[in-house]
C-alpha cells in the first residue's frame, strides 16, 4: 500500500456545526493516514468547505467538495459528489447517517441519498465501506429496505455498537459485519486547552480525582425513540435530569459538566443549567452553576 497514494470520498454530516462529527472526521482521517499512508487524499463533500480547509487542511491532505445548492446539489446528492466518487478509489459511509426519520426529505435524511450514491459507486468500480457507523432507527418498510440495499452493496461493513449489528441482521443483511468502536476513540488526544478550561470552571480537581462526569444534551431529546418510549415532555425530562445532577453533587460529591456539541442545542443546554441551579438552590440554600 505504501507504494501508491490512495484517495477516499468521505460521506457524512461534516458541515462544522456539530463538534462530535468534527471529532469523528479528524479521528478517522488520522487513523486511516497512519494505516495506509500520510499521502492519502480525503475528499469531503460539505456545505462549508472553508471549515474543512481551515481545521483539517494543515494536518491532512483533504479536499473539501462544495455541495451548496448552487453547485447542483441537495446535501450530498449532486454533481460534485458524483465527480468525487468517480475520481477516488473508494467511498466511506461514516458516522450515523443510515436512519429513516423524515426518510423522503433529502434536506434532512441521508439514507434517501445513499440509494443513489452507492449504486453509482459500484457502477464506477469503486469499493464502498461502511466505516465504524451506527444505524437506526429503521422503523418504516422503505427505510429498512433502503438500509438493506446499502448494506448488501457495501464491500465492508464496520459498526460501532452491537445494536447496529443486530439491526443489520434484522433487516436481512447476511454478510460479515465487524464490530469495532466509534471512530472518535481511535485517534483523539486530549485537547491542549482542556486543562485551562477545567481550571476556569473550577472542576480541574474533580476531573483529576475522577469525580467529574459530562452531560451532553440535545433538543432532539426523544425524537429517535419509538412511540412507546417517548418521554412525557421535554420539560419534565430536563427536570428529572437536573434532579439527578444535583443528587450526584450533594450526595456523592460528583461534579457535572454540561456541554453541547451542536449549535442548535445551546438554548436547550441553558434550560438544563437553569433547572439545576434552581433545584440546587432550593435544596441547599446555596448558588451553584454546573
Amino acid at each position: 500500500m505504501a507504494n501508491r497514494n490512495y484517495s477516499l470520498t468521505i460521506l457524512g454530516s461534516y458541515s462544522g456545526r456539530n463538534a462530535g462529527d468534527a471529532a469523528i472526521l479528524a479521528s478517522m482521517m488520522g487513523t486511516i493516514s497512519r494505516q495506509i499512508g500520510e499521502d492519502t487524499v480525503f475528499e469531503v463533500p460539505t456545505t462549508h468547505p472553508d471549515f474543512i480547509e481551515k481545521h483539517y487542511g494543515k494536518k491532512f491532505k483533504v479536499r473539501p467538495v462544495n455541495v451548496m445548492p448552487w453547485t447542483g446539489s441537495i446535501r450530498l446528492l449532486g454533481i460534485p459528489t458524483f465527480r468525487s466518487i468517480a475520481r477516488t478509489d473508494a467511498v466511506l459511509i461514516t458516522d450515523g447517517i443510515i436512519f429513516d426519520v423524515n426518510l423522503w426529505n433529502p434536506l434532512f435524511n441521508f439514507l434517501i441519498i445513499l440509494i443513489f450514491l452507492v449504486p453509482f459507486a459500484k457502477l464506477m468500480g469503486k469499493k464502498v465501506v461502511c466505516y465504524n457507523i451506527g444505524i437506526g432507527p429503521l422503523r418504516s418498510y422503505w427505510g429498512r429496505r433502503f438500509a438493506k440495499f446499502v448494506g448488501d452493496y457495501s464491500d465492508l461493513i464496520m459498526v460501532r455498537d452491537e445494536d447496529s449489528v443486530k439491526l443489520f441482521r434484522e433487516i436481512g443483511v447476511e454478510k460479515e459485519i465487524h464490530l469495532t468502536a466509534d471512530a472518535v476513540f481511535q485517534n483523539w488526544g486530549t485537547p491542549e486547552k482542556l486543562p485551562s478550561l477545567l481550571a476556569e470552571f473550577g472542576i480541574d480537581k474533580a476531573a483529576a480525582e475522577g469525580r467529574l462526569i459530562g452531560v451532553n444534551v440535545t433538543r432532539y431529546a426523544d425524537r429517535w425513540l419509538a412511540a412507546n418510549e417517548k418521554i412525557k415532555s421535554k420539560e419534565s425530562f430536563l427536570e428529572r435530569l437536573a434532579q439527578v445532577i444535583v443528587r450526584l453533587k450533594t450526595e456523592k460529591n460528583i461534579e457535572s459538566a454540561i456541554f453541547i456539541t451542536q449549535i442548535m442545542d445551546v438554548a436547550y443546554g441553558r434550560e438544563l443549567v437553569a433547572h439545576v441551579s434552581r433545584i440546587y438552590s432550593e435544596k441547599t440554600g446555596k448558588s451553584w452553576t454546573p
